[in-house]
């Protein structure tokens, strides 16, 4: 009996030691966190644009293709599809779910490796704009500590606000925004709920998840998160059997040239010049120039035909082929779509997961 006691007060000997020293751990880690009033003043990452005095975008430069959007923007079926995919409870915890912890560690024990994470939407955004994105236990306590003093200070539609113009959706797509211009060519507001789920699955793993390589992987992510849209009430059952019967129409990505290229490159030697590359690169400027592009295109057009003209006379044989200057657009696309083995500028996302026009 003695024994046992004396076991008994080893083990919880043991337990104090080892709570006490979680505490100091803690408090250690308290004192190296970063300040979080940064946030009041998010200014993320935004290419700038060079426009002509008639409004023609003529170029972007960038590393981040993001436009940040006000939260009251964002269509409510678009939030609710990233609070399914990533934080349900979001709106009743205060930064971290316990029971989301509880019951990603029991999934994992079952599956004997991690197939589930607990991070809140608000340690999500603690990671990615006060943190780095290095996996160590100490950084999660950290992230952890941020989270609940980040929920303190900012209501939960700002924390929403800068997780949806921050997270990475593929593409080079950073925010919601931009994501939905560049994966649909569609504003926020003309989402669908089934567009809004697949955009939301590519959060975990946009490269994964992506509808352009791994189209079955990203209609098995999309309809996850269509089920639990409907598993916690988001939509309807009429909703969600409509959703899963979509085909999106998905545009294919293309690398967009500028206009003028050798007017803008001109203004973009002196733009870097003047205000530095990364101010140019991340500042979101909107640079109009002096050129009238309805001009310049004409002007562009008049030295390309007088170009075949003087080869004509330098003893030019004749074409194998002609074209009309104003169907030379056009000819160009019939051109690229035969070398790209008829890759279309868009292609629909099947219910089946596979595709069709690319």
């Amino acid at each position: 009996m003695n024994k046992l006691l004396r076991l008994s007060s080893s083990f919880v000997g043991l337990c104090l030691a080892f709570g006490l020293f979680v505490l100091i751990f803690i408090i250690y880690i308290s004192f190296d966190l970063p300040r979080i009033n940064s946030l009041a003043d998010y200014n993320p990452p935004v290419p700038s644009k060079v426009y002509s005095q008639d409004g023609v975008l003529l170029m972007e430069l960038g590393t981040q293709k993001r436009e940040v959007i006000p939260f009251d923007q964002v269509p409510k079926r678009v939030v609710d599809a990233f609070l399914s995919a990533e934080d349900d409870n979001f709106y009743h915890h205060s930064g971290v779910d316990y029971t989301g912890i509880a019951r990603a560690m029991i999934k994992n024990i079952q599956a004997g490796r991690i197939v589930q994470g607990a991070s809140t939407i608000t340690q999500q955004v603690a990671k990615s704009l006060l943190l780095t994105s290095e996996r160590t236990f100490t950084r999660k306590i950290k992230d952890l500590l941020l989270a609940k003093r980040i929920e303190e200070k900012f209501s939960k539609n700002e924390i929403l606000y800068l997780y949806l113009n921050q997270v990475y959706l593929g593409g080079s797509y950073y925010g919601v925004k931009s994501a939905f211009e560049g994966y649909f060519g569609k504003e926020l507001s003309e989402a669908t709920i089934a567009e809004s789920a697949l955009i939301a699955g590519l959060l975990v793993a946009p490269t994964k998840y992506s509808p352009y390589t791994n189209p079955k992987y990203a209609k098995a992510r999309q309809k996850y998160v269509l089920g639990r849209m409907f598993k916690t009430g988001k939509i309807t059952e009429d909703e969600y059997l409509k959703a899963l019967e979509e085909e999106i129409i998905i545009k294919r990505r293309v690398m967009v040239e500028p206009k003028a290229r050798y007017f803008t490159d001109w203004v973009r030697q002196r733009l870097m010049k003047k205000f530095g590359a990364q101010e140019i690169l991340e500042g979101g400027f909107e640079v109009v120039t002096t050129i009238d592009y309805r001009l310049q295109k004409k002007a562009e057009e008049e030295i390309l035909k007088g170009a075949i003209e003087i080869d004509k006379r330098q003893g030019y044989k004749g074409p194998k082929l002609r074209v009309e200057i104003a169907e030379r657009e056009d000819f160009y696309r019939k051109v690229r779509k035969s070398i790209l083995s008829n890759i279309d500028e868009e292609f629909t996302f099947k219910t089946d997961g596979t595709k069709i026009g690319i």
